[in-house]
């Protein structure tokens, strides 16, 4: 495993990060060893710690929700709902997580169904399969196409002989983003 010692920030932005090994000793105790940097280029760092239940007081204080033999929140896989149906848990926290993306991914999972649950309590009837909810004003009737040489285009904003417009790549993030048509002049094909 590496541990981290620092950011490494060059003009002012981030550039890389600074690691000391850890290796494990015979008693099975985690030591780190100043003499093994590792050094990792970065220009983003995102922060992410594990979390356990070892303090008996957080544990009483969850003590309406049920744990399994390892201690852990007993919690449904899918829904990541406990035995407690207004708690919901992820991550590390719960044993089945074991990294920061995985974790993310828990929550994003339970959101839905936390969703889901709010709305329950209301009487409103949510779709068994995870979408995006619809909303509706009297603004979205209204039309604001554009017509382009014979093309009709639902958004009349579009990228226009820009930096956004020289990539292939570029252009189908702007089209993922909403904009509703590209123009280019130059171009570059990314291989």
């Amino acid at each position: 495993f590496l541990s981290p010692r620092k950011v490494i920030v060059k003009g002012g932005r981030i550039a890389g990060m600074q690691f000391v090994r850890t290796e494990q000793d015979e008693t099975g105790k985690w030591n780190e060893d100043e003499d093994q940097m590792v050094h990792l280029k970065a220009d983003v760092v995102i922060s992410a710690f594990g979390s356990v239940l070892s303090d008996p007081k957080v544990k009483e204080a969850l003590s309406p929700i049920k744990f399994n033999r390892w201690g852990l929140p007993e919690v449904d896989p899918e829904t990541m709902q406990t035995s407690e149906p207004w708690v919901f848990a992820g991550g590390d926290v719960i044993g089945l997580a074991n990294t920061t993306v995985e974790s993310v991914n828990d929550g994003k999972q339970a959101s839905w169904y936390i969703h889901k649950y709010i709305q329950s309590q209301y009487g409103a009837s949510i779709s068994a399969k995870p979408e995006l909810p619809l909303f509706y004003t009297p603004i979205d009737l209204v039309d604001i196409s554009v017509e382009m040489a014979g093309l009709k285009f639902i958004n009349p904003f579009g990228l226009a002989s820009a930096t956004p417009a020289t990539s292939t790549s570029m252009i189908r993030r702007a089209f993922e983003a909403g904009w509703g048509f590209a123009l280019t002049k130059t171009f570059s094909l990314d291989k």
